[in-house]
């Protein structure tokens, strides 16, 4: 491996790491359509800061957030599900996106923004990823168990004297700072699918809460360094054979299971 992917290679780890972990808990939480809102939405965002003249960084920060606190505060309808409410701001943004492009920046490529583009990764985004990685690190084997009992049954958690609501906000902004920091690294593309599939591939042969998360944090790690080795070997975008891989495998995983599953009967 050459000096000049280095930094790819380390951003494509740091976010395995990321979504491989935060992924479990998108998931236990039933959160995928909300990761994917956001992530989708930051293309408004790339929009917007083109045209305000705004440092992406910053304007991905804020929309994210602010995109959140709407999705929290009408969320509370009984009128309409959660997801529903939650994918048409997304598909909002998408729309706008485009129209605002259109109209106030015709030139304007999404392509990169889509797909992302690791090879223009920078040190210090290499940094701020690590940084975020340590945090999730932690976070993750500190407070599983007690998301996991938030999601199974909150008011047992209230006996158990667990900070729900501190817990929950930490976890949207991790998930957050996650998506504004990794979409200009990988895209919308990538960045959702990361925190979905490891973590869906690992929820089928984990046998406890624990297996999964460590399941999913190495199933993220060695599959998306595997896809970079391959598209980096065939000039294939990285993005879309990270997603192609783990995709494969989560089909096999399924194969196998049903398979062993089928025997096992049998005997």
């Amino acid at each position: 491996m050459s000096l000049f992917f280095l930094k790819p290679i380390l951003t494509v780890l740091l976010i395995a790491i990321i979504s491989g972990l935060l992924g479990v808990f998108v998931l236990w939480k039933k959160m995928a359509y909300f990761g994917d809102a956001i992530s989708h939405s930051m293309l408004l965002a790339v929009v917007l800061s083109a045209f305000l003249q705004i440092n992406q960084s910053l304007m991905f920060l804020l929309f994210a957030g602010v995109f959140a606190f709407i999705c929290a505060t009408i969320l509370h309808s009984k009128t309409f599900t959660r997801d529903s409410l939650v994918m048409i701001l997304s598909y909002f943004s998408i729309a706008s996106a485009f129209i605002l492009s259109d109209i106030f920046l015709p030139n304007f490529n999404f392509t990169s923004y889509i797909f992302g583009d690791l090879m223009t990764v920078s040190t210090n985004e290499v940094i701020a990823l690590s940084i975020v990685a340590f945090i999730v690190i932690i976070y993750s084997f500190l407070f599983y168990k007690k998301i996991l009992l938030m999601n199974i049954d909150s008011d047992l958690a209230k006996i158990e004297q667990i900070k729900i609501k501190l817990i929950n906000v930490s976890f949207l902004a991790l998930l957050i700072v996650t998506i504004s920091l990794t979409v200009q690294m990988v895209g919308v593309f990538l960045i959702t699918a990361l925190l979905i599939l490891p973590s869906t591939i690992a929820r089928i042969f984990a046998r406890s809460p624990l297996a999964m998360l460590i399941l999913s944090l190495i199933i993220a790690i060695i599959f998306s360094l595997s896809a970079f080795k391959i598209s980096e070997v065939y000039n294939l975008t990285i993005s879309a054979t990270i997603v192609l891989t783990l995709i494969a495998v989560f089909l096999l995983s399924l194969i196998f299971k049903s398979i062993s599953k089928f025997f096992y009967e049998k005997l």
